[in-house]
């Protein structure tokens, strides 16, 4: 069953979720499957040809690694903001580059 929704602004996750009454993480889930699954998919296919391919400048298959391991990593974030409550979410959101500052803080690894 497809199931389109109309609205005059965007909506977000909760709103859309409400108006299916589905919960907000299979809304989530929906739209992780068609846009962030595809292009991992699409990637690990690429780095693996990529690492056949003797012609290859080193430098571009450690591009496309290092590309491969930030979607794997983004991906691993967005599964676990799945489980976190929405207030503690939205207080972490309005945090912004706070959390930068409290990574340092605690011993964190300081990024460039």
């Amino acid at each position: 069953m497809r199931c389109s929704i109309s609205a005059p602004k965007p909506l977000n996750a909760e709103q859309i979720a409400e108006a299916l009454g589905i919960a907000r993480s299979s809304v989530s889930n929906s739209l992780k499957e068609r846009e962030i699954d595809p292009a991992t998919q699409t990637l690990r296919a690429c780095v693996a040809q990529a690492e056949t391919e003797s012609w290859l400048d080193p430098i571009a298959l450690q591009w496309m690694q290092d590309m491969q391991d930030f979607l794997a990593t983004a991906d691993t974030w967005f599964r676990d903001m799945l489980t976190v409550p929405r207030p503690k979410l939205v207080m972490l959101m309005k945090m912004g580059t706070k959390v930068v500052s409290l990574l340092n803080f605690t011993g964190g690894k300081k990024s460039g």
